[in-house]
């Protein structure tokens, strides 16, 4: 009874700070008068099956000027999730919600070390760290489970480091809860040259259909003030490429600011051309393969001097990276890319698998 008690209290809670923050952005950017109007859209579009858009989503979207048609244009990420779970069988989908897991079927394309130290293990977690770091003097540590960047670290050691302080610091920093150490990427100069702190990655996004692969909607993304991380959700300018040539075509970041240039290297994001555009392209064509049972994959990429690795593969991968940037619905093509494999968008985006 406790347990469900603050299930339920921590739903409440997490209820009225979205209503809070939507307050807020509402009271920034919309008059008195048109907030009224406003109110009553938003609970609309969330509790409406056929939308079931959050509040965020109604910002992101810019649905404030949007006619009720053409916001039916566009996939809530509700919608995307239920979706997901009639293309991704739940044992494939667990091999990328486990990064450890991820590496272990897709290492080859890693081109590099990863290793998941499990604090609860003792001294035997404990060697195995120092075994990693005797020979590294910068290396990543992020959580096990980490999204959005959450918890990225990277970690340059200098002579007065000694293994267990490190060691205590991200058992801590972790809360004692399983890591992943692995060796720092170092990407080309061609991808440094947006923003030189952050590694800017190339999220590709693979469908597989029943006698052809769909790669869907690329984009890169790029960090900005300084950050180590080029997420969205983090502070990146998230940029959609066009599919044939590899070059960015807009440039536009979550809170739907829009970039010519970016705003610390003075560099044009419209027109970047990505290196090496079609191994990329060639890269995803091979990794959606390896685990076939996962339809749906978006695929990080990083671009060094030897060829394009994968960062990471998520199989849950969010829409807003085009439908944010280029303010255009992806709801009529994927309609048409499920009804070649028997699956009817209105009646599977309503509820799970």
């Amino acid at each position: 009874m406790p347990r469900l008690l603050n299930t339920i209290m921590s739903k409440i809670r997490k209820s009225f700070a979205v209503l809070r923050n939507t307050h807020r952005q509402l009271r920034s950017q919309f008059s008195l008068f048109r907030r009224f109007y406003l109110w009553p859209k938003i609970f609309y579009l969330y509790f409406n099956p056929s939308y079931k858009f959050v509040p965020s989503e109604f910002f992101f979207y810019n649905f404030a000027d949007k006619s009720f048609k053409d916001i039916a244009h566009f996939v809530s990420e509700q919608h995307k999730n239920n979706i997901i779970r009639h293309l991704n069988t739940p044992d494939a989908a667990c091999i990328f919600n486990n990064k450890a897991l991820t590496y272990k079927y897709f290492s080859p394309y890693y081109r590099r070390e990863i290793l998941e130290i499990v604090p609860s293990q003792g001294a035997a977690a404990r060697n195995a760290f120092a075994q990693f770091i005797a020979k590294r003097q910068k290396f990543v540590a992020k959580p096990l489970g980490s999204s959005l960047g959450n918890g990225f670290r990277i970690i340059t050691r200098n002579e007065n480091d000694s293994t267990d302080s490190l060691y205590e610091e991200l058992t801590r920093v972790y809360a004692n809860r399983s890591f992943l150490v692995e060796d720092f990427v170092v990407q080309c100069v061609e991808m440094a040259r947006p923003h030189p702190s952050s590694i800017n990655t190339v999220r590709i996004t693979t469908l597989l259909l029943n006698d052809r692969l769909e790669l869907l909607h690329p984009f890169v993304r790029i960090g900005q003030g300084g950050a180590i991380v080029d997420n969205g959700g983090s502070g990146g300018i998230i940029c959609p490429l066009d599919p044939e040539t590899g070059r960015t075509i807009a440039a536009c970041d979550e809170h739907v600011r829009r970039y010519d240039r970016h705003p610390q290297t003075n560099l044009p994001l419209i027109g970047f051309q990505i290196p090496r555009w079609q191994e990329a392209q060639d890269l995803v064509r091979e990794l959606a393969f390896v685990v076939p049972d996962c339809r749906y994959v978006g695929w990080d990429l990083a671009l060094t001097d030897n060829g394009w690795i994968v960062i990471e593969g998520n199989s849950s991968g969010q829409f807003i990276g085009w439908q944010l940037t280029l303010q255009q619905g992806f709801r009529e093509e994927l309609t048409a890319l499920l009804k070649e494999i028997g699956l009817d968008y209105n009646q599977i985006s309503r509820r799970s698998a």
